[in-house]
This record gives C-alpha cells, structure tokens and sequence, in this order.
C-alpha cells in the first residue's frame, strides 16, 4: 500500500555533492542546488566526530547541533566558523517537510588553525555547574521534564582566563557530546498533535526500510537518527578585568565559533527541544580558549 501524499506535504530531495573549503576562520559550505520548485530551504548541523568508516561519516544527525537553521533557496553555500567536525545538511520543502537523509562532509582537525594556547574548562560526570531545568544521572545531563521553552540552562562551573593580565583577541569555541533522548520511554501517546505530525516533519510512508531507516515509519519515530529536533545554543560572556577581583562581566552573546577579545571567558549552554519528550543528553561539554603568544 502507498499512501499519496499532498504537494505541500511531499519531501524535499536530498542534497548531493557537498563539500567543504577552510578559509582562515571560516568555512565556505557548498552543494548541488535542488531544482526541485517545492524546496524551502536547508539546515545544516555540525557534530564533533571526524570519525570515518567504510568511507563514511558516522555521525548522526540527532546528535549533532544547528550551525546554521535556514539556508534560503536558490542560495547553494554559506559560510560558518572554522572548526573540525562533521558538517551534515537536509532539505526543507515548503510545507516544512525534510529531506529523508542528510548529506554530510568532514572537516579534518589538521585542516583547522592551531594555537600555541589552547586552555580547557571541562564540564563533565557531576555538571558541578548553575543548572536550571536540567537534571544529571549517569554521569549525563538532559532537560528534565522535557519542556520545549528556552529555559532550560547551564552555566559552566569556572571561568577561562588568559595567562596574564593582557586582553587579548582569541578563538573560542565549546566541543559537546551529545545524543537525541526520548524521555518518554517510547511511548506512542508522546507524538505531537497528529498523527502526521511526527517529529521528523515527515509524514508516514509504508516504505520505511527497516534495515537502514531511510524513511521514517510509525514504528521508528522513537529510534531514528535522523531527527533534527534537539539542540545546543552556546553563549559567552567575556571580562577584561581580573576575574578574581571584581570584574564587569558583559552580556552573554550567542555565537557557535569565534573571535572574542577579553582577559577571561565564562560560558553558558542553552538545551532546546522542538518536540515534546525528547532532549539533548550531554555527556561532556569543553569551552576552548586558544591564542598565539
């Protein structure tokens, strides 16, 4: 059986030939544009992993992070901030449908600038941090009642300070472990609104392979990868007073990757879901200060 669906429901296609080149602190993004008159735009993610196999990334896309929400048609690139990982990118149809898998490209560590500095402030196992909506078990932190509100909030346990008092332009950055997790245990009465409203965006097709979930069936809607749903939003607020004393802290900026100039750096993460029930699961989130002495 094959249910027919409407134009303003039909899927995007997938992007092909994607591609990467580091310029500096940015990275120009590119592809095959889709002809495809019922295309919106494209959303483009970014995961930590640089890992390969079989020739493949094995990233995954609901456990990644939005670098960039909406990439307008006809546009076919964008630039974001230099940074190792994997990117991974799908199309939005204009009734708000995505393409069924994501095209992704890697973007090696040695392919980025390095630094002479490089300091660390490691949040992990017990989140000793401000924690606002979340809750940590097993040595990993979620939001805790699954709300979608952007409300829920960490702020690191310390602060990032340069080795001298100097103020000095630096890169900054935050690396996250993350997975997609269904707080509701799978439970079918979770699914927003109707029942072609699944969290995908993707309506139900009998064609769903069950072997490589590359379409999404009901069955599959608490188990596949390709959710875009959950996300990460980093913010940071920078002194060029000693943060010991009594420093003028300014306000927190969002930003994914970047220069910034300061004498010390604290950092705060936003958890975000769009569907009920579901979070980003942290396991380990690392701010980066790096500069050339």
């Amino acid at each position: 059986m094959t249910i027919k669906i409407a134009k303003s429901r039909r899927l995007a296609g997938d992007v092909q030939a994607f591609n990467y080149e580091v310029n500096g602190t940015s990275t120009h993004l590119e592809w095959q544009p889709l002809t495809d008159p019922n295309l919106s735009y494209y959303e483009i993610r970014h995961s930590t992993s640089t890992t390969v196999s079989s020739d493949e990334p094995t990233a995954r896309y609901s456990d990644a992070t939005t670098a960039v929400e909406k990439v307008p048609r006809p546009a076919n690139s964008v630039n974001v901030p230099a940074r190792a990982g994997t990117y991974m990118i799908k199309a939005y149809s204009k009734g708000g449908k995505p393409s069924a898998d994501f095209a992704s490209v890697v973007v090696p560590t040695a392919d980025i600038t390095s630094y002479s500095q490089s300091l660390t402030q490691a949040e992990h196992t017990a989140f000793s941090g401000t924690k606002v909506g979340l809750t940590v078990a097993s040595n990993k932190i979620y939001i805790t009642d699954g709300n979608t509100g952007l409300t829920n909030r960490y702020d690191f346990s310390n602060y990032i300070q340069t080795h001298d008092s100097t103020v000095r332009l630096v890169n900054v950055r935050i690396d996250a472990t993350l997975e997609r997790k269904d707080l509701t245990n799978g439970f079918v009465d979770a699914l927003p609104q109707l029942f072609d409203d699944l969290p995908t965006g993707i309506v139900y097709s009998s064609s769903f392979n069950v072997n490589d979930s590359t379409n999404t069936g009901f069955d599959s809607v608490h188990s596949r990868t390709n959710h875009g749903d959950c996300n990460l939003i980093y913010q940071v607020s920078m002194t060029n007073d000693d943060p010991a004393g009594s420093p003028t802290w300014s306000d927190y900026k969002q930003f994914r990757a970047g220069q910034f100039s300061g004498r010390a750096f604290r950092f705060r993460v936003f958890f975000r879901s769009s569907t009920s029930g579901f979070s980003p699961e942290v396991s380990a989130l690392t701010a980066f200060v790096e500069y050339n002495t």
